[in-house]
């Protein structure tokens, strides 16, 4: 999904090194650049993989497990060399939402406190 939107991928890898080594890649792969309102259905792929015995979820953590990765087709040539920068920016992403959520959650706990302490305040 990351890859089919260039600038995004683009953005998410945070060295500005790997940023112009994807650039010069990419410079030769247009039919990868999906336009803005083609929908990726994450869900669809996801059960076809499952469905093939491709992959395994677990119902409870959502953790993905490669059942054989000797089933995934290959890839072709021109974006091998695109795989490594695409997993850096995937894992940049994960980084950057668990921060997200872990921020979030502090704000909510000294919003939640700050507003009981205002109770306790005005009795």
């Amino acid at each position: 999904m990351i890859a089919s939107h260039p600038n995004h991928c683009e953005t998410l890898l945070l060295n500005e090194e790997l940023r112009d080594k994807y650039r010069l890649v990419m410079n030769g792969i247009d039919w990868l650049d999906f336009p803005n309102g083609h929908l990726i259905r994450p869900r669809k792929i996801r059960e076809k993989l499952q469905d093939k015995r491709i992959i395994q979820t677990d119902p409870r953590s959502g953790a993905t497990i490669v059942q054989n990765a000797g089933n995934l087709p290959l890839l072709p040539k021109e974006l091998q060399p695109l795989l490594p920068m695409i997993l850096e920016a995937a894992d940049n992403l994960n980084e950057m939402q668990r921060r997200a959520l872990e921020d979030a959650e502090v704000d909510f706990t000294q919003n939640k406190v700050t507003n009981e302490l205002r109770k306790l305040m005005v009795v």
